[in-house]
């Protein structure tokens, strides 16, 4: 059942995939700041991470709360799970990480860092972990051993993203210091520094396709680049605010999604370099985490409001109001027949019958 519903989803396109629909939102029991969130058991629950250190688990169906706990001391930043969704990795806000089984019983403890960890991310192999932290450093771990394997020291300030290539030992990091930085995970050596951004690099996200990675900063641009020519192919700057947020789609190549610190949830097609869907007020504060359910048909979003909130693609004969980027490639129209038509409220087959 479930290869025939991601079957369904792959033949859809970029404008069908579009999440707009609100579908639930949910308040967890202690109402604290949630800054990160997962999809495990293969889209079955969503747990997410409380500025409490509280864990709560929701059913990825029905929405109802599963179980919530206690697990850091300190406010949970960061969350990440493995490719064969056997373990769990939580980070916190002193630097402390936690490994759990996916029935969210704890396996054991690190403490590789001594400030806040920002980024988490298995290897293709799923035994190393990279991390990433406010004391400048990143950091590959054994999940095993509980070794540290490797450290990269070269950021000249807090390392804010990183993640790991999803099938090449190759690793990127980003920072304060503006500049994201290609690594050997192997040896720790600086591979390329990226020159990309003006401000502070906040996301980092590999394509599955290993060819591309997109990059979200304080400087409110998203910027997709190409690792196989080293160049910025594609660059998205409608957010108004620092991008906190960014996910690829699990099967629609083109498609990504970021969350701003303007609270908007933003839709983006990398293949026309244009945006599809922006939700102004997705939430009422900082959207901090974004995750695609594993079959592409759902998003959770997580936000300093105290919010998780679920949202759906639009049903057949949704009258969803868009803001659109007008390209060549968007329905193949010709822009200069538009005139001075606003596109904020119209709809996709308003503005090709135009």
């Amino acid at each position: 059942m479930k290869d025939f519903a991601r079957l369904a989803t792959e033949s859809l396109g970029a404008w069908e995939s579009v999440c707009s629909k609100s579908l639930h939102f949910c308040i967890s029991k202690d109402k604290s700041p949630l800054y990160s969130l997962a999809w495990i058991n293969f889209g079955k629950s969503l747990i997410t991470g409380a500025e409490s250190g509280e864990i709560a688990q929701w059913n990825g169906t029905t929405f109802n709360l599963e179980k919530n706990f206690v697990a850091h001391n300190t406010s949970i930043t960061a969350i990440a799970l493995s490719k064969n969704e056997e373990t769990i990795v939580t980070g916190d806000d002193s630097g402390q990480l936690k490994l759990w089984d996916r029935e969210l019983q704890l396996n054991h403890q690190l403490s590789t860092h001594t400030e806040s960890v920002r980024g988490i991310s298995f290897g293709p192999e799923e035994s190393k972990i990279l991390t990433c932290s406010d004391d400048k450093t990143a950091i590959v771990t054994d999940v095993e051993t509980s070794k540290v394997e490797t450290t990269f020291l070269k950021h000249g300030a807090e390392v804010k993203a990183c993640d790991w290539h999803p099938s090449k030992g190759l690793v990127m990091t980003g920072g304060k210091d503006n500049f994201g930085k290609l690594w050997d995970p192997r040896t720790g050596e600086e591979l390329c520094t990226l020159y990309a951004h003006h401000q502070h690099i906040g996301k980092i996200k590999w394509h599955r396709n290993g060819n591309w990675v997109a990059t979200g900063s304080k400087d409110t641009s998203v910027r997709v680049h190409d690792i196989r020519t080293m160049k910025t192919f594609a660059v998205f700057q409608q957010h108004k605010k620092e991008v906190t947020a960014l996910a690829w789609h699990p099967t629609i190549e083109e498609l990504v999604v970021s969350g701003s610190l303007d609270n908007s949830l933003i839709y983006w097609s990398v293949r026309d370099e244009c945006l599809l869907k922006e939700i102004i007020l997705a939430h009422d504060k900082e959207i901090t985490g974004i995750d695609w359910h594993p079959l592409g048909h759902m998003i959770a979003t997580s936000s300093l409001d105290n919010t998780t909130k679920f949202w759906g693609r639009a049903k057949c004969g949704d009258e969803t109001k868009l803001l659109y980027s007008i390209t060549k490639n968007l329905c193949n129209c010709d822009s200069s027949a538009l005139g001075a038509v606003s596109y904020t409220h119209l709809t996709l087959p308003t503005i090709c019958s135009v």
